[in-house]
């Protein structure tokens, strides 16, 4: 057959059945196009990383940090870094905490800066700085009350402002801080920490060369400048999807194969008769199945190309980073575009070989076979299965690194998802044998003839079933891993605020005053209102007879305990320790605790005292809990790093935030916090981040439910002579609504139920690649979706069973 007539008459043939054409160029412009959607998921996600990652640290990948000595060693360091191989820059700055006076006063980390490449990247100013100027961030110029051009005092030396950062641009947004030029602070202030900041080359492995750099001096200390990193787990999430995505489209191009093969039996039959070979049908199949690849993956680019640039009316700053994204990654995603669009060719070269020689005859004789090779599938069940039960087992037992340890889980995923897609139709046809006489029993000769008439063709029609199945997979991986990111966010967030609202300090060695005074301030400004507060985290050695082991504590208020829901006490001379703690040492209420401190001078643990414990808490963070009042044990870098306030219902919002306001002007380095504001900050960023996968997953799932109601047509299509023979015997229309309804039930009902299985089990599977323990179902998307496919079935049996009974001749050809 001449290759323009193969053409001619592929065209004619699905002149005929444009619905079949538009379908199933649909599915493979979806998936393909769902595909790419993952793929740009996380490229975007890592590009938000790596902007998120220059964004605090510039060009900087580490800080070195060590103790000024003297000139001589600190030079000979800073050369022996610069000399480096694998170092492309360093610069060096010097770092101290002085006594900042605007408006009000406070204690900030200032830095001696030079106005290199280097530095301005790393700490985000523009300007060159000058001896006698300062730059200062957004959130301390505003509590200071100074703008560019005035002055600003610093310990004893007065500073003109060159600069303010804005907050968007501050490295840390936690952090005041104020850069001097690195002569000024040599100069005019005690230099508490010398620091060199290094650029590497591509090449170098960070870890490694901090590692190198700690081994062959000890005293450094290393400040890595990495960002957060993609979870394995959500590779493993994307790759799984991005499969069934590919499978799904397989079951649905699969289902239109079949509705065009009875469509046009009679033609395909003509052909044969008049010498029409197998190879020739096979090459008229797989010409059709290249025009629909191409001109599915013809239209994908062209979506592809539009779609992101109408997206930047919508999102500005997330589709103007897609846009740039796609034109810098184009290469690979034509790539990923053009390797899917030849998988679905395979799997459609596939189909059309294995139909090349299916004649109306042929056809008639598979939908009447009963059995399918059982024996052979069992025993591919239980290869499957060996082969999820052995990764597993090498994962929990054998892998001895995280990589073998992931690869083996996801492994054992894709084993288990094969397990359940050829284990169901046995399960199915078991479960329909034993459940026959019941429904005879029980349910009338209706719902019996449908089970009878479901048998014989369960494996024929197994993909509308497995349609359902991967549906529900998609639905219940999809929307766990989302409410699971959710949920631990949540989680975190509520643990950070014990309170409603919480005074936290912009400084990581938190903040000075009186925490009694300040508390008392609040209490008396918001009545009915109680506060207590936490210091930031210090350190103790317990000085036990075999070992002196190191311990964190944080300093409050016994007296005020009840609002952190713990057990007040006025014992304030004794010592309150964590659950944890006392378990792990066999402790109990009232026994005595030897505590030192570390002595520099010495180089020894130096005795403290003998403390007795007052009380065992189980929620409490630290080793130790000290009160304020106890001067013995607290240190004077014991500073205010938390207050928490427990506000009245009947105190208003307005009112509570203008107070604390008005409090906070004495104590600048405070922010006024709220638990509620968080979590809706939390949700905002949530939605933002995961918005490309959130909407993967609504077209994903939009897809599959067109694809399904797809199938369930073809399916009652085929069986529309059986359906007009049951008319003409006995069975009035109310009756053969029944009966489609139920057949189409058992199908939709087992690939839900299935499903289900599945996609809990593939669940569990990728959320032990991070083990990270707990997840969380998002139960009302998932009965949402049960729900909505029962009504799909509803709406669909309604629709074919319509009519009255009438062409029953033509329909009885059919």
């Amino acid at each position: 057959m001449k290759r323009q007539h193969l053409f001619r008459l592929s065209h004619r043939l699905y002149r005929k059945s444009p619905m079949i054409l538009v379908t199933s160029i649909g599915s493979v412009m979806i998936s393909i196009g769902l595909v790419l959607t993952m793929v740009i998921f996380l490229l975007h996600n890592q590009a938000a990383i790596e902007t998120d990652r220059v964004q605090r640290y510039g060009q900087v990948d580490l800080t070195v940090k060590y103790t000024s000595e003297d000139e001589r060693t600190d030079q000979s360091v800073f050369e022996q870094l610069k000399k480096d191989h694998d170092v492309l820059g360093a610069e060096s700055i010097i770092q101290t905490t002085a006594r900042v006076a605007g408006q009000t006063m406070a204690d900030v980390e200032t830095i001696g800066v030079h106005s290199d490449a280097l530095t301005k990247s790393r700490y985000h100013f523009t300007n060159d700085l000058k001896q006698g100027e300062a730059i200062v961030s957004a959130r301390l110029a505003t509590s200071l009350d100074r703008s560019v051009g005035q002055t600003l005092r610093v310990g004893e030396a007065t500073y003109r402002i060159r600069e303010i950062l804005p907050n968007s641009k501050t490295p840390e947004v936690s952090h005041d801080q104020v850069f001097l030029s690195y002569a000024d602070l040599k100069k005019y202030h005690p230099i508490e920490t010398k620091a060199v900041l290094l650029n590497l080359k591509k090449e170098a492995d960070l870890v490694h060369y901090a590692d190198t750099l700690v081994k062959a001096n000890p005293k450094l200390r290393i400040e890595l400048s990495e960002g957060q990193t993609l979870s394995p787990a959500l590779n493993g999430y994307i790759g799984i999807l991005s499969v069934l995505i590919l499978v799904v489209s397989g079951f649905i191009l699969m289902a239109n194969f079949d509705l065009y093969l009875r469509k046009h039996a009679v033609q395909f039959a003509i052909m044969r008769t008049l010498g029409a070979t197998t190879r020739q049908l096979f090459q008229l199949f797989f010409v059709q199945s290249g025009l629909i690849v191409l001109a599915g993956t013809v239209l994908t680019i062209l979506g592809s190309i539009c779609f992101p640039l109408l997206g930047q009316l919508v999102w500005p700053t997330e589709g103007k980073m897609i846009v740039s994204l796609m034109i810098e990654q184009g290469a690979f995603l034509m790539l990923v575009t053009f390797g899917s669009a030849l998988l679905i060719l395979l799997l459609l070269a596939s189909t059309a070989y294995r139909k090349r020689d299916v004649l109306p005859l042929h056809v008639l004789r598979e939908n009447l076979k009963t059995a399918s090779r059982p024996t052979r599938r069992k025993r591919l069940v239980l290869f499957s299965s060996g082969l999820t039960v052995s990764l597993v087992l090498f994962a929990e037992v054998i892998a001895s690194t995280e990589g073998a340890r992931a690869i083996a889980w996801l492994g054992a995923t894709v084993a288990f998802l094969l397990t359940m897609y050829l284990a169901t139709p046995l399960l199915l046809k078991g479960v329909l044998h034993r459940a026959e006489p019941i429904v005879r029993r029980l349910a009338g000769p209706t719902s019996f003839v449908a089970f009878r008439g479901v048998l014989p063709q369960l494996r024929k029609n197994a993909w509308l079933m497995l349609i359902v199945q991967v549906l529900m997979i998609i639905v219940v991986i999809g929307s766990t891993f989302l409410e699971t990111v959710q949920q631990n966010e949540r989680k975190y967030i509520i643990s950070q605020y014990p309170t409603e609202v919480v005074l936290k300090s912009r400084l990581d060695e938190g903040s000075q005053g009186d925490p009694l005074q300040l508390i008392r301030q609040i209490e008396t400004d918001l009545p009915g209102a109680k506060a207590t507060f936490l210091s930031s985290r210090n350190s103790l050695e317990y000085q036990s007879s075999q070992e002196d082991v190191s311990i964190e504590y944080e300093v409050t208020d016994y007296r005020r305990l009840d609002v952190l829901k713990g057990e007040q006490t006025s014992d304030t001379e004794g010592i309150i320790v964590s659950r944890t703690f006392a378990k792990k040492h066999s402790l109990e209420k009232g026994d005595t605790l030897p505590l030192g401190r570390w002595d520099g001078e010495q180089e020894r643990s130096v005795s403290v005292g003998q403390f007795r414990i007052v009380g065992i808490e189980k929620k409490i963070a630290p080793d130790v809990l000290v009160d304020w009042r106890n001067e013995q044990l607290r240190q004077p870098n014991d500073h205010i790093l938390n207050v928490f306030i427990d506000v009245p219902s009947e105190l208003k919002k307005t009112q509570v935030t203008t107070t604390l306001l008005e409090i906070t002007e004495s104590y600048p380095t405070l922010q006024v916090n709220r638990l509620s504001d968080a979590l809706f900050d939390a949700e905002q960023q949530t939605t933002e981040r995961w918005f490309v996968f959130l909407i993967a997953l609504v077209v994903m799932s939009g897809s599959v439910w067109f694809g399904l109601a797809n199938a369930l047509l073809s399916f009652v299509s085929g069986k529309r002579g059986e359906y007009a023979l049951l008319r003409t015997i006995a069975l009035k229309r109310d009756k053969l609504r029944q009966l489609t309804l139920i057949q189409m039930l058992l199908f939709v009902g087992s690939g839900i139920t299935f499903g289900l299985i599945s996609g809990l089990g593939a669940t569990f599977f990728v959320t032990r690649i991070d083990d990270r323990g707990a997840f969380y179902f998002n139960v009302p998307t998932i009965a949402g979706t049960i729900a909505g496919l029962i009504v799909l079935v509803l709406s669909i049996a309604w629709f074919v069973t319509r009519r009255k009974q009438e062409n029953l001749v033509h329909e009885l050809k059919q």
